[in-house]
């Protein structure tokens, strides 16, 4: 029958990888507080998106739809530090509490939902750019890398999404589109360091790419970082020009 209760999972705002599941309220869905020491390093790190996957039932329903969850989700995976089930109230639902649970609200399980939901998100074809193709990230890292699965999985996913980074370990992966071609990640990399212009009124698009010309024409041991120590004013000069950001 239904309840007040609902069951929410917590997902990296980094990579779409869920990391918690839990029971309660929508408020205690959303809360930070008294959640692990675990629970807290992952939610520092990559921030936090809430689901609530199953609403409006009563706490037997939840307890049980949490350990499911939890068991598919794998608490290897997850800062769940229990196979979850207990509750606040301190119980375990029985063999037939779980039973009537189910009966009373056929229509709302997983399968039909959540479930599918996490395994288009966790279980896309992936492959390199190199040939070598996948059934998932998942199976990428325990073929390539089985000595940290889990680690390896968030990496490969991370470089499929193009989320900062466009390669892992040593490879760089793509999701996979129906034909088996590369799909393109969209990654972009950050332009790295501001305009320069030295005093004779040569403009550089980075102290980087001044200190390549200074190379190129015979000034062997130039740095860049000599160059920005000019442009922020700590030297009056830097290999014979005094130097500025461009405007």
């Amino acid at each position: 029958m239904p309840g007040k209760y609902c069951v929410y999972v917590h997902y990296r705002e980094s990579d779409g990888l869920p990391f918690y599941v839990g029971k309660g309220d929508r408020k205690r869905a959303n809360a930070v507080a008294r959640r692990s020491e675990y629970w807290r390093r992952v939610y520092k790190k990559h921030g936090r998106k809430v689901k609530i996957v199953i609403s409006d039932v009563n706490e037997v329903c939840a307890l049980s739809m949490e350990r499911t969850f939890i068991s598919f989700f794998g608490k290897d995976n997850l800062a769940n530090l229990t196979d979850g089930g207990e509750g606040t109230s301190g119980r375990v639902p029985t063999k037939e509490q779980r039973q009537k649970c189910s009966i009373s609200n056929k229509g709302i399980r997983p399968e039909a939902n959540t479930v599918r939901m996490a395994i288009e998100k966790n279980s896309k074809p992936v492959g390199t750019t190199c040939g070598l193709r996948f059934l998932s990230a998942a199976h990428a890292a325990r073929s390539l890398f089985p000595d940290n699965i889990q680690s390896a999985k968030s990496c490969i996913s991370a470089s499929c999404r193009g989320n900062k980074v466009s390669s892992a370990l040593g490879y760089e992966f793509r999701f996979l589109d129906s034909d088996g071609s590369l799909i393109d990640s969209g990654f972009k990399k950050a332009s790295i360091g501001k305009p320069v212009v030295r005093s004779d009124g040569v403009a550089f698009p980075s102290a980087k790419a001044a200190t390549d010309d200074l190379i190129a024409n015979g000034c062997e041991k130039a740095q860049n970082g000599n160059i920005i120590q000019c442009c922020k004013g700590r030297v009056q000069k830097a290999y014979g020009f005094s130097w500025r950001y461009a405007e």
